[in-house]
C-alpha cells in the first residue's frame, strides 16, 4: 500500500491498494481519500464510530480512482461489507449512529462517473 499526504481539501490522501490490502480511515482526519485499487479486494474500512462526537453530516469523500483496476471495497470497523465502489465512482459517507465501536453508516452514490466520465 502506498499513501500520499495531502495538505489541501481538508489532510486529503491518495492511497494505492493492491490485492486484499486494508486501508484504515480515522475519524476525524482522513475526508477525501483517492484510491487506486492495483488487486482484487481492496479494501477502505472506517475507524472507531465512538471517536466522532456528532452525526449526521457527511465524514468521509471516497473516490475510487479511473485508473484502478477492480472495485474498491468500504467496510465498517467491524468489516462488514456497507458498499462496493465501481471504478471511477466516489462514496459520501456519514455516520447515523455513533453508539458502537462499528456506527451506523450511511454510504450514498451522489453521482456516478463509471459510465464515461473520470476525475
Amino acid at each position: 500500500m502506498t499513501v500520499l499526504e495531502r495538505d489541501h481539501y481538508g489532510d486529503a490522501r491518495n492511497a494505492e491498494l493492491g490485492a486484499a490490502e486494508v486501508m484504515q480511515l480515522w475519524p476525524r482526519r482522513d475526508r477525501v481519500i483517492t484510491v487506486e485499487t492495483t488487486g482484487a479486494a481492496a479494501v477502505v474500512r472506517l475507524g472507531d464510530a465512538t471517536a466522532h462526537r456528532w452525526v449526521g453530516a457527511p465524514k468521509h469523500y471516497v473516490f475510487n480512482d479511473s485508473a484502478s483496476s477492480d472495485p474498491l471495497l468500504l467496510h465498517d470497523r467491524d468489516g462488514t461489507l456497507l458498499r462496493t465502489i465501481a471504478i471511477g465512482d466516489m462514496v459520501v459517507v456519514a455516520l447515523e449512529d455513533n453508539a458502537t465501536v462499528a456506527g451506523v453508516w450511511a454510504a450514498a452514490q451522489p453521482v456516478s462517473f463509471s459510465s464515461g466520465g473520470a476525475f
